[in-house]
């Protein structure tokens, strides 16, 4: 689902916008505002979202261990380095293990060695890297005590996988937004109403008339680009 197609301006948005506001507790919005996040995530593909889910589980549980472990620097340091390991494990295959291997089988070729690597196509999860440093910003920045992680499993849920910023970025840290998620459930929506809408339209401005505009030139030429003399290897 992309920002700008019918699916999001006209049933998603309308729809997660009105809910979060019918809601009244902060609690009850950290919820919504996960269902929503995921529900966007999985429009792409619904199965990637066992491996956020997985990535948040274990990023949350480390900060819990943190709280529990206050005086222990030696299980703090577990709780830093399980989950970083973790994610970054999960990020390189991912993005990684395709190049890692073709390049393999090319230099096996190079150097006639009689190496047998297999052709291993793997799916680069969409936002992988957005919310994979999401959690690595969010452990760092709780073992280094800049911040004081939440017992709160969907108040960290909905951090990870606020759908404006999970496949597209930026990468916001905890610290930046912790004080909106604390006061999410008395936020006045008329405070900031002119802001909001401004940087909406702004954004789809951006997306539709001038990055749509310049893609549409692009697009066209990318195919043929090994055709270009300045482009040959």
């Amino acid at each position: 689902m992309l920002f700008n197609s019918p699916q999001f301006l006209y049933a998603f948005l309308p729809v997660a916008y009105l809910v979060f506001w019918r809601l009244k507790t902060r609690h009850q919005r950290y919820v919504w505002l996960t269902v929503t996040g995921y529900v966007f995530y999985g429009f792409w593909d619904y199965r990637f979202c066992a491996l956020m889910a997985f990535s948040t589980v274990v990023s949350y549980l480390a900060g819990v261990g943190m709280l529990r472990w206050e005086g222990n620097n030696r299980r703090r340091f577990l709780c830093l380095v399980v989950p970083v390991v973790t994610d970054l494990a999960l990020l390189g295959f991912f993005k990684y293990t395709g190049l890692l291997l073709a390049s393999a089988r090319t230099l096996s070729q190079r150097f006639g060695l009689a190496l047998d690597v297999p052709a291993f196509h793997v799916i680069l999860p969409i936002g992988i890297s957005f919310y994979t440093f999401h959690t690595i910003s969010y452990i760092v920045d709780s073992y280094r005590r800049a911040i004081t992680p939440t017992r709160n499993f969907f108040e960290f849920s909905c951090y990870v996988s606020l759908f404006c910023q999970l496949v597209a970025g930026p990468i916001v840290r905890f610290r930046q937004i912790e004080a909106d998620l604390e006061h999410i459930g008395d936020v006045d929506r008329r405070a900031s109403w002119n802001r909001a809408w401004s940087f909406f339209v702004l954004g789809m401005i951006k997306k539709v008339l001038v990055a749509d505009t310049i893609a549409a030139v692009i697009d066209p030429v990318l195919p043929l680009l090994a055709t270009f003399p300045g482009t040959a290897v």
